[in-house]
């Protein structure tokens, strides 16, 4: 197969194993642990009783970026996307889109 997702994958995967990116990633890794702590701080002082702030150590341990928002179960998570990105700009992925088993109608 032809096209620029394998041509560019080569190129990265290049890039990473020489470590000519390292300073980069590094630079990278605590621009997100940082942005990670004050999303996280956020949500937790303006949590209200219902909502429920949940981080997975584990993934934050090895670097990762997710936090868990549980609404109450009136709450539509699609909805208040909207709202957050009409209102202030905010965007993030609804738990819905991330479930291999979504309920369905039926």
């Amino acid at each position: 197969q032809g096209g620029v997702a394998p041509f560019m994958c080569g190129m990265m995967t290049r890039a990473i194993e020489s470590g000519v990116l390292d300073d980069y990633l590094d630079r990278l890794k605590l621009e997100y642990a940082e942005r990670y702590r004050l999303v996280y701080g956020l949500l937790k002082v303006g949590e209200p009783r219902r909502m429920k702030v949940r981080r997975n150590s584990r993934v934050r341990k090895q670097g990762g970026y997710f936090i868990w928002v549980e609404f109450p179960s009136h709450v539509d998570s699609d909805d208040f996307l909207s709202y957050s990105v009409e209102h202030f700009g905010v965007k993030f992925m609804p738990g819905g889109r991330c479930d291999p088993f979504p309920l369905s109608n039926g």
